[in-house]
């Protein structure tokens, strides 16, 4: 796995590139505690580039998703493939975890504090 970070102002947008896995669930898991003295206030997890994610890739996102909300930062996924989608569905994580369809739509999420 491979981890893009881009920032544009108060909003960080991370690109995820590989698989998602026990190997690398905890190098993903860290992304939200180095956002804790960043100042960012909203934080977008990209997952265009992403084919795989196991069971312990779908506990570090509940991880970011709950470290994101008690450190009020708020928090979109994008560009989810359709592997990583029918995971999520499966998992009947769907209503749970904040997604957009769109990096275009994430940021609106993010921007407007529509996510969960």
């Amino acid at each position: 796995m491979n981890l893009i970070t881009k920032t544009n102002g108060n909003t960080r947008v991370i690109i995820i590139h590989g698989d998602v896995d026990l190997y690398n669930a905890q190098e993903l898991r860290d992304i939200i505690h180095n956002q804790a003295d960043s100042g960012i206030k909203s934080l977008i997890l990209s997952f265009k580039n992403v084919s795989y994610i196991d069971s312990s890739g779908i506990g570090s996102l509940l991880h970011i998703i709950r470290t994101a909300w008690a450190m009020k930062i708020r928090i979109a996924f994008a560009d989810l493939t359709e592997p990583v989608m029918n995971l999520i569905e499966l998992t009947k994580l769907r209503t749970f975890f904040p997604i957009a369809e769109t990096m275009e739509d994430a940021l609106t999420m993010v921007l407007s504090g529509e996510e969960k």
